[in-house]
């Protein structure tokens, strides 16, 4: 059997303003290159974007 993974949903908004935050203040190359999740397009669903941490679970970003 396959791994079962679980699904959170996020506020684009308010990820893209930490994002906007951490980029002003010089930090986000740090955050970047020592993040364990890492976001792709969804195999299931091409039009939809979804984050993958460490341990392999998906999270669907809103409007997915």
């Amino acid at each position: 059997m396959g791994k079962e993974s679980s699904t959170e949903s996020f506020d684009v908004d308010n990820i893209l303003a930490s994002l906007e935050e951490d980029r002003e203040s010089g930090a986000l190359p740090n955050i970047v290159t020592e993040s364990t999740v890492r976001y792709g397009v969804d195999p299931d669903d091409p039009e939809s974007l979804v984050a993958v941490d460490s341990e392999g679970k998906r999270v669907l970003l809103p409007g997915s």
